[in-house]
């Protein structure tokens, strides 16, 4: 099973791929953060989170552009560059709508696996997936977030 740690904060982006993940259960498990600041108080065991038990990979990160507190350009830098080994080990696809092509080489260019546009039916949504899932089929079983 492949873990999606999901970083958005749009709401409808948010239930689009709950349903998808929830229409494939044994294939995706995932968890959502509204902002950069909730997902690492989720990875570094903090602000509620201290009780929660490790998670086995493999894992993939999808990360908005546009979020609050900070961008993704900032939270895909922080992941990249922390100190967190296993963290910077994990697969960050840039899942935005964004169609600019410096936010694509931006992404690039701060350690993303892949830039991926946001689909905008349940169809595209499937499509974009399998291309997801070989990311993660590709990444790291054995590590523990």
């Amino acid at each position: 099973m492949t873990r999606i740690f999901y970083i958005e904060d749009t709401p409808e982006d948010i239930f689009l791929m709950d349903y998808f993940c929830k229409k494939y259960p044994h294939l995706f498990e995932m968890y959502t953060f509204e902002s950069g600041r909730h997902f690492f108080a989720f990875i570094n065991k903090e602000n509620g989170y201290e009780d929660r038990d490790l998670i086995s990979g493999p894992h993939i990160i999808l990360l908005d552009i546009n979020i609050p507190e900070w961008d993704g350009f900032q939270i895909l830098k922080m992941i990249k560059t922390g100190k967190n080994k296993d963290l910077k080990k994990i697969p960050v696809v840039m899942f935005s709508s964004s169609h600019r092509r410096a936010d694509q080489e931006l992404s690039k260019s701060f350690g993303a696996e892949y830039y991926m546009q946001k689909p905008f039916d349940f169809e595209a949504l499937e499509e974009s997936m399998c291309i997801l899932l070989s990311y993660a089929l590709d990444a790291d079983e054995n590590l523990k977030i």
